[in-house]
């Protein structure tokens, strides 16, 4: 009988029983399954035995083979280790070895340096000999699979210590040509063979699996929903499943005695979306953009780079919302931001220590180290993965030590406490297998199955319900989905309506129902319910401006280039699926703070700088970006895209201001409620953003000229069409091309927000709605999503989007 020689603890959610003929002696320690022996029954016949993330094959008592890679084993530091990680199976050799036939190709033995470990004349591995096997045919084996054997002094380590969580996830080993020491011991590496059509046939099975398990939340509770006030049976209808309404309504259910109907626009979850490598995806956003851009004086322009004029801001429209689109990054603003809310704009309630427990409150945050770095700042109970991101790119650490050289701190942006600096931020991802948690997940998915929550997807709300006390009693919506279009329904509540349809539907549905700035209503027709000028009046965004940069090595960057011609490959979803690794489990990115001065300072920084890949444009897509541009300027923005044909050290540095003080409007086009609104950021109208962008952009570039940034990457040998390099200067000083750039090529960087603000109730300041997120002059209506927010804080706006919805919940349960 042969016996299974090693003892390893397997990570599982669910660990279950092993098959006959396979018997184990195991336990259960929490969630670790330990395994204590492993027997083969069946000593001709091949068995198999299977657990969550492990399968073998046992062939004969002197042969024995992987079947497949394993996702992750953690190895206790006591046992003699079999480790296997993403795409890497690692075997630590014990002095006793029963090796016999490998059914995968051994690209490289890395041995430390004791010469008793190798007899380099002879190029055999020493490996004791017990009953049953024979050494020089275990040796020639191995060789026959062609190994290489590699002294210490040739095997790359990492700078930072190597741990049984870390070791060769870089996929260092996979080129077979290096390979990591592992504590002293000698290491085999495998690079397991699956056919094409095998990880075809297993990549559409898991696709359908997935894609069934999302669709799960499609009229997920058949209960009948009331057609008339007086039938009413659902306490809160909640409008939009975006970041916000999602936990909205998975909170509010969390009471057996609270129901709740959720009424998204879009659809299901889709399968790629739980990819973070996939962000852009047509079919699950608003088609926005804004309106064309005018120049607020002779100086001031926007996008006039582009044949629109305009910028695309295409929102989430999926159970989700942009949580669903976005780069998962988990960023929460500075604490001034929330202190300014409470003061400056009177929304009693909301300031940073009244918020900090919201923030705490969805987040579960599995990096223990960030955790213990700053106590009190993190939750890790909450429903929402925040992790750190595992092994980037290369060019993001080269970078890092760049700036941290010249003066910026490593930064945690997952707290308000402390921000200037560098960061490779946290992400909104699962630790286990790197799928995206959205809100949409974790809150509505995990509790489809609630009696007391009904989800109906493809329902787009086209107006609220008032009775005759101005008390909000539905919503009336059309089904968008297949022949229905036309088709309108009235649904009731007996409690409130919870307006969550994002930053530019919200104030939509608001003046569609009447209630906004009078004479814009007036003058469309519209019956003024509430006279409310905030409404739609003070939105804020990020502007962003996208710079072209290259690597000069281009081995530096290894995850995601293009996803139209490198991404969604079988092999890559394969590789995701199965092994959660491979560039569709993350993006690389990289960030800092900068303060400029103008309006901002180290504590409080103003601008941001984000490192990104850039596109690898084919003869076809470079054609398809030309046509985005003005027809006067096309033949030099196609001499200009050139540069990044088929180039994969393409970079994006991206500039923003974070802390802008423009003020843009969202107001209706017509009373058609399926017509998109009229969006204006209005970017730089006032000149102090265009100042303090500008500025941003100038320390940015005073860094790239150092000589370790040049080592790095370059800028453009062509300068943005329509501006023009000083010539008698670097562009960190040419301040006229970075003013040029600003105002050519800015984009929003989709952070919408304000534009139903709440705080005070008369001044300046009035809001439309007051600190318990109640719309002001009606009753029964509140909204809860970034709308809300007073001004915008200095980071993107997902995290405080889910601080909202977890303070709206409480205080909708505090009301009850």
């Amino acid at each position: 009988m042969f016996e299974f020689p090693w003892q390893v603890i397997i990570k599982t959610d669910e660990p279950g029983a092993v098959p006959n003929p396979i018997t184990c002696e195991a336990s259960i320690i929490d969630k670790f399954w330990v395994i204590t022996s492993v027997n083969c029954v069946n000593q001709t016949q091949m068995e198999k035995f299977t657990l969550r993330f492990a399968s073998y094959k046992l062939k004969n008592p002197d042969k024995f083979e992987f079947s497949r890679k394993i996702n992750k084993i953690v190895v206790h530091p006591n046992f003699n280790p079999l480790t296997l990680n993403s795409n890497i199976a690692l075997l630590k050799l014990p002095s006793e070895l029963p090796f016999g036939n490998v059914s995968a190709h051994v690209s490289a033995i890395c041995l430390p340096a004791m010469e008793r470990d190798i007899d380099e004349q002879a190029n055999l591995i020493k490996i004791a000999t017990i009953s049953g096997w024979n050494k020089q045919k275990v040796v020639e084996e191995l060789l026959t699979t062609n190994v290489t054997i590699l002294k210490q002094s040739e095997c790359v380590v990492p700078a930072k210590s190597v741990t049984q969580e870390n070791i060769c996830s870089r996929g260092q080993l996979s080129t077979g040509l290096a390979c990591n020491h592992f504590n002293g011991g000698p290491l085999i590496t495998y690079k397991m063979s699956v056919s094409l059509s095998t990880q075809l046939l297993t990549v559409a099975l898991i696709t359908l699996q997935r894609q069934l398990q999302h669709n799960r939340v499609i009229n997920n509770n058949n209960a009948a929903i009331s057609s008339s006030p007086s039938s009413a049976n659902v306490d809160y209808i909640i409008v939009g499943g975006g970041t916000a309404g999602c936990i909205v309504a998975g909170r509010l259910t969390e009471n057996s005695s609270v129901s709740v109907l959720l009424l998204e626009a879009g659809g299901p979850i889709p399968v790629l979306r739980e990819m973070s490598g996939v962000i852009d995806l047509a079919d699950e956003v608003w088609p926005y953009s804004t309106v064309r851009q005018q120049s607020a004086s002779e100086y001031i322009f926007l996008a006039f780079a582009f044949a629109s004029g305009t910028a695309a801001l295409p929102y989430g429209k999926v159970l989700g919302g942009s949580h669903v689109q976005t780069l998962n990054v988990y960023t929460r603003g500075n604490r001034r931001d929330y202190d300014r809310w409470a003061g400056e704009f009177g929304a009693r309630g909301w300031g940073y220590e009244d918020v900090l427990p919201y923030f705490m409150r969805s987040e579960n945050n599995t990096d223990p180290k960030v955790v213990a770095a700053n106590r009190g700042l993190h939750g890790t109970a909450g429903p929402v993965e925040v992790s750190t991101v595992p092994n980037p790119d290369p060019f993001e650490l080269r970078w890092q030590a760049i700036v941290n050289a010249s003066g910026w701190p490593i930064a945690d942006y997952g707290n308000s406490e402390a921000q200037y600096g560098f960061s490779i931020p946290q992400v909104t991802q699962s630790a286990t297998n790197w799928t995206r948690r959205s809100t949409g997940s974790a809150y509505i998915e995990d509790n489809s199955g609630r009696g007391n929550l009904r989800v109906q997807l493809f329902s787009h709300v086209t107006r609220v319900l008032f009775d005759g006390q101005r008390r909000a009693i539905g919503v009336e919506y059309r089904i968008i989905r297949g022949d229905n279009n036309n088709q309108t329904y009235q649904v009731y509540c007996r409690r409130e309506v919870i307006l969550s349809a994002g930053a530019i539907n919200s104030p939509q549905l608001l003046m569609l129902s009447g209630i906004g700035p009078r004479d814009h209503l007036v003058s469309l027709g519209i019956s003024v319910l509430a006279d409310l000028p905030a409404v739609g009046s003070r939105m804020q965004s990020h502007a962003s401006v996208p710079m072209d940069f290259s690597l000069v090595n281009q081995s530096e960057i290894t995850l995601l280039r293009n996803i139209d011609n490198q991404g969604l490959t079988i092999p890559n979803l394969y590789d995701f699926y199965v092994h959660s690794s491979g560039p569709l489990r993350q993006r690389p990115v990289a960030m800092m703070y900068i303060a400029t001065g103008v309006s901002g300072d180290r504590d409080w920084p103003d601008g941001y700088l984000v490192l990104t890949s850039g596109a690898v444009f084919t003869d076809s897509l470079l054609e398809a970006a030309v046509q985005n541009y003005r027809a006067d300027r096309q033949t030099e923005w196609r001499q200009y895209l050139r540069q990044y044909l088929n180039n994969e050290r393409h970079l994006y540095l991206t500039f923003l201001n974070y802390r802008p003080l423009s003020r843009g409007t969202v107001r209706l086009a017509s009373r058609d409620p399926l017509q998109s609104p009229l969006i204006d950021p209005a970017f730089f109208s006032d000149r102090q953003d265009l100042a303090a962008m500008v500025a941003a952009m100038s320390i940015g570039f005073a860094l790239f000229e150092t000589p370790a940034a040049r080592s790095l990457f370059t800028y453009s040998a062509l300068p943005v069409p329509g501006c023009a390099f000083c010539p008698d200067r670097p562009l960190s000083r040419c301040f006229t091309y970075l003013a040029c750039v600003a105002q050519s090529v800015t984009v929003s960087d989709w952070h919408d927000c304000a534009t139903v603000p709440m705080g005070n109730d008369s001044g300046g300041n009035a809001s439309a709605l007051d600190e318990h997120l109640r719309v002001r002059g009606v009753q029964g209506l509140r909204v809860m999503d970034a709308s809300v927010m007073p001004a915008i804080p200095n980071a993107n706006t997902l995290a405080a989007a889910m601080m909202i919805g977890e303070k709206g919940a409480r205080l909708l349960l505090q009301t009850d």
